[in-house]
């Protein structure tokens, strides 16, 4: 089960970002049975947790209770290598997310577990931003392209600002649960 923070909608404007992508640049997922041109991510968001346990999202739906809803500011555009997705040369447009408050849940989640498990459930804490929401997997032979796009558009959504509410926990796609935080946030 994974926990994410929806961030499309939002009117941050990210869809026009993926738009300027080629499909025909897409990574192939045959995995989830994807096409070439499917590689766009439809359902803009960033990972809070993966691989959640029962107790963690039970953990997690009491923290949110005492927690304001917290705002995310983005960050440059990037261009990188997935490398979780070998033996493919996989490459991921994607845009960085800070928040101080989202890290901060996240470490009062955590609290108590092992390093392990930590890590298991936060692959992205070493980064220490908040995360970040790719857009699209791009493949190795159009790698140059999309680096340009990536690199034109480096600091065009940075400083943009969206307030957090509530994140959802998903499996296999299909949501289980919203965790709302209950405090309003501060004036």
């Amino acid at each position: 089960m994974t926990a994410l923070i929806d961030l499309g909608g939002l009117g941050l404007g990210l869809e026009a970002l993926q738009d300027s992508i080629s499909d025909e640049w897409l990574w192939f997922d045959p995995a989830n049975k994807r096409r070439i041109g499917q590689g766009k991510v439809h359902r803009l968001h960033c990972t809070v947790f993966a691989r959640m346990s029962k107790s963690l999202i039970e953990r997690a739906k009491s923290i949110a209770l005492a927690t304001p809803a917290f705002e995310v500011v983005l960050g440059d555009v990037f261009f990188s290598q997935v490398n979780r997705l070998k033996p493919d040369v996989v490459f991921s447009v994607g845009v960085a997310i800070h928040s101080s408050d989202l890290l901060a849940f996240k470490a009062r989640c955590l609290e108590g577990l092992s390093d392990e498990d930590k890590l298991r459930h936060d692959p992205y804490a070493a980064y220490s931003t908040g995360g970040h929401m790719s857009l699209a997997y791009i493949r190795e032979e159009f790698k140059e392209r999309a680096e340009a796009v990536a690199e034109a558009s480096k600091s065009q959504y940075s400083g943009k600002r969206a307030l957090i509410h509530s994140f959802e926990v998903t499996d296999s796609g299909r949501t289980l649960c919203t965790i709302s935080f209950a405090v309003p946030p501060p004036s």
